[in-house]
């Protein structure tokens, strides 16, 4: 019941985000032209700030310190990696990204070793079916983020079709 629920939301999200996208872009508020997408993240943020109180707050028996050095690990690999996948230049930080993302790897198995509290939860990667999971959505999100401005500018660019027109088309096929 909850699984199907939570596939309805999610087609639902996928659908009306393209849709809410072009609307507001053709609505071209106080002169914001496409921009105005941005304002969609406001009352959403406000709803969580808002909800927040009544989230659940799991307590652990064991102190849990902060992976500080785990974290600049990760932050200085995404920057190597992510980078020059961006600009299309500086491709030696490719590499050198990948070794720091695997000194990050060999950070964690220590930190895991020695009892403290590492960045990521191993008991749950460690289990085949969350990543199976998480892969499988990695790679759903990364085709989907990589596809949508593509369809979306060849039908507004290529075919020319306006704004309203290429987001219902790009979501609904018509």
């Amino acid at each position: 019941m909850f699984a199907g629920g939570l596939r309805a939301l999610l087609l639902q999200s996928l659908l009306s985000g393209p849709l809410l996208g072009g609307l507001l872009s053709h609505a071209d508020l106080f002169g914001s032209s496409w921009q105005a997408v941005f304002a969609v993240n406001l009352p959403l943020g406000l709803a969580v700030l808002i909800a927040t109180p009544l989230l659940f707050e799991g307590r652990s028996s064991a102190r849990l310190r902060p992976d500080l050095a785990g974290s600049a690990l990760v932050v200085v690999a995404t920057v190597l990696i992510v980078y020059p996948l961006i600009q299309g230049s500086r491709w030696i930080s490719l590499p050198v990204g990948i070794l720091v993302a695997a000194g990050w790897l060999a950070q964690l198995r220590r930190r895991h070793r020695k009892s403290k509290t590492p960045l990521v939860e191993f008991s749950l990667v460690e289990n085949r079916g969350f990543a199976a999971a998480l892969l499988t959505s990695a790679l759903f999100f990364a085709v989907l983020t990589g596809a949508m401005p593509v369809v979306v500018l060849h039908l507004q660019v290529g075919l020319h079709l306006g704004v309203l027109r290429s987001s219902r088309y790009s979501v609904l096929g018509c």
